[in-house]
């Protein structure tokens, strides 16, 4: 919004813009019928219902910490897999000494039944 005066401060021409609107320019009329209304100003906290926030593009530095979370996981991932298969190998290995201690046991318990008749 423009206003021009002459010398003794009487308003001559007024400019007013709004947007894509078209303006007024150089119109003349008498002082005292001018009224100039400034624009209102549009909150800026709140968007339209279709409109979006602006999302940030992604950096080099964002994909390296990405890539950084993803080796963290990796290495976390092969670490209880490595501990998993030393449990698995353990427990095999246990189950086989137990069923030989068991099949042990069990030959000595025969040998010391009576023999049925």
């Amino acid at each position: 919004m423009g206003v021009k005066t002459n010398k003794k401060g009487e308003v001559i021409c007024t400019k007013y813009t709004t947007g894509e609107c078209t303006y007024f320019e150089g119109v003349r009329i008498h002082p005292s019928k001018v009224k100039s209304i400034p624009p209102k100003e549009s909150p800026k906290s709140t968007m339209a219902v279709g409109e979006t926030p602006w999302k940030r593009r992604k950096t080099m530095a964002d994909l390296e910490k990405e890539l950084a979370e993803q080796h963290t996981i990796k290495a976390f991932l092969e670490a209880c897999q490595r501990v998993q298969s030393r449990c698995i190998t353990y427990g095999d290995t246990r189950m086989v000494t137990l069923e030989h201690d068991s099949t042990a046991i069990k030959e000595r318990v025969k040998a010391l039944e009576h023999p049925k008749k």
